[in-house]
């Protein structure tokens, strides 16, 4: 029968294990075997090291459970929508695999790489402010002009009529120019203005002669005929405005300059208006153009003016029996094509950039362009258009 050790026989083991008495003594001591004294210090050390957790080991270890927890519940939800959409995909394959076939026709192409026939190209020229100077500093480094920045900007121009037309076109019979005016940046036009030009009239007047017909002449060796159809600006005019006729115009009078410097050249055409508008004919299409200074702009934005103008143009000139469908104009320095139910209103750019007016008063900027837009015989009105960058490439100012 095993022998039942009381608590005070226990109680008085510890105490002669703590005066550092060997099991074996105490167990002599005790009259109890050394096994079973061993055994119980055996209990007693174990007990000791197995120390409850605190409060912070319970918190991290319940939230760890918790979150291992809530990433299985995500796992079934991202296995959940993995299967559904495997079974959207799986029917998407199924169904295009039963969709009938059906012919492709042969695509036809053109042995003009691209290049149209019948079509004429026109370039809207205008706003060059010949004479115009706006230094660097003056601006705060936003913009520069000069006559010979102008001259680089004419090279630009020309080689990029070139590039175009041969890549748009598989003929070159007839090149238009819509000259829109402003060619001249003219005299006593604002306050101020003789602190912003390098070149007085007369000066302004040859320079620009001289940069136009070097620029036709190099023309006439792609195309067989060029056709000018000029109207003045507002910056060719003569004294205040209204102190003169509409056709008392410094630029008026350099078209009539031109036609004669340029008349050992019999396919250059010039069409001259007496008055600040014209219609211009291109196939069955009809172009209005004039230079754009009566539009009245709002908050500086010219559209619905350039709008109202249009419609207001419509029903004058109707009452002549005369129709255009397209609209050119120039003198807001600013690239647009507005759509219109009969054609495009092309309002174009400007050599200039931003002048001082622009940049200090209105706050605002264009980069200097122009357009260049192409009439097909068979369709609409207008069949292409290209901006022609002049300051490309850039240059520091």
């Amino acid at each position: 029968m095993k022998k039942v050790i009381s608590k005070e026989i226990w109680q008085k083991a510890e105490e002669l294990r703590a005066k550092d008495m060997s099991c074996g003594k105490i167990a002599k001591e005790l009259g109890i075997l050394t096994t079973t004294v061993e055994s119980h210090f055996r209990r007693i050390q174990e007990t000791a090291e197995i120390k409850p957790p605190t409060t912070e080991e319970t918190i991290h270890e319940q939230a760890n459970f918790e979150l291992n927890r809530s990433e299985i519940k995500i796992d079934k939800a991202a296995i959940k929508r993995a299967a559904g959409n495997k079974i959207v995909i799986d029917q998407l394959i199924h169904c295009s695999r039963i969709v009938k076939p059906f012919p492709i026709k042969r695509l036809k192409i053109p042995d003009l790489n691209g290049r149209s026939k019948n079509t004429t190209p026109i370039l809207m020229l205008s706003d060059i402010h010949t004479g115009t100077f706006l230094k660097s500093e003056s601006t705060g480094g936003l913009n520069y002009y000069s006559k010979e920045k102008l001259s680089k900007q004419m090279n630009n121009l020309r080689n990029a009529l070139v590039t175009i037309s041969i890549k748009q076109l598989a003929e070159y019979p007839l090149l238009k120019i819509h000259s829109l005016g402003d060619l001249l940046e003219g005299i006593n036009i604002f306050k101020g203005q003789a602190f912003q030009i390098d070149m007085h009239l007369k000066e302004q007047y040859y320079y620009i002669a001289e940069l136009m017909s070097t620029l036709l002449i190099e023309l006439l060796q792609l195309y067989k005929e060029i056709e000018i159809s000029c109207v003045p600006g507002n910056h060719g005019r003569i004294g205040m405005k209204g102190d003169y006729p509409v056709e008392d115009n410094f630029e008026y009078f350099w078209y009539r300059h031109m036609e004669q410097k340029m008349q050992n050249y019999p396919r250059i055409k010039w069409n001259i208006s007496e008055t600040w508008w014209m219609l211009d004919k291109t196939y069955d299409k009809t172009s209005l153009i004039f230079h754009g200074d009566g539009i009245r702009s709002w908050n500086s934005i010219p559209y619905y003016g350039i709008e109202r103008a249009d419609a207001k143009y419509t029903k004058l000139l109707a009452s002549q029996k005369n129709m255009y469908q397209i609209l050119e104009l120039g003198h807001f320095h600013s690239l647009a094509v507005l759509p219109s139910p009969t054609g495009n209103i092309l309002v174009n750019g400007c050599f200039v950039g931003g002048s001082m007016l622009a940049l200090k008063n209105m706050v605002t900027t264009s980069e200097p362009a122009q357009l260049f837009f192409g009439i097909h015989k068979d369709l609409p009105a207008v069949n292409w258009f290209q901006p022609i960058a002049l300051n490309y490439p850039k240059e520091e100012l």
